[in-house]
């Protein structure tokens, strides 16, 4: 089941609704990898030309912040937001937090084919 919704400017947004049966049926691990493979690619692009256009973006803002010229690159980020992903989870389980985290760490294997 979806939903759309007309924004402010008239772009329209489409939410998929999904039922707490059907996500308590998946494992972290299985929906990890259904949203690397499926959602997160469709809505995001190719993996690698994200995460690495990110790591571009990180490596500016150190440099321009802090001074700092260090290279970063899309595994980077991942393992990078896959700590972040741990830190919430920290603070309160949440499902969502587990699912990001191991889709980053899915994304590395990505990355390295």
């Amino acid at each position: 089941m979806s939903d759309v919704i007309t924004g402010v400017t008239g772009q329209q947004y489409k939410f998929i609704v999904i039922d707490d049966e059907q996500v308590s049926q998946q494992t972290v691990m299985e929906e990890a990898q259904s949203l690397i493979y499926g959602d997160r690619q469709t809505q995001y692009g190719d993996p690698r030309d994200n995460l690495n256009a990110i790591a571009q973006f990180w490596m500016m803002y150190l440099y321009h912040k802090y001074k700092v010229d260090i290279e970063l690159n899309g595994e980077d980020v991942c393992w990078m937001m896959a700590q972040l992903k741990m830190l919430r989870e920290f603070n309160g389980s949440k499902r969502d937090s587990l699912v990001d985290a191991i889709g980053y760490i899915g994304l590395i294997e990505r990355l390295r084919a």
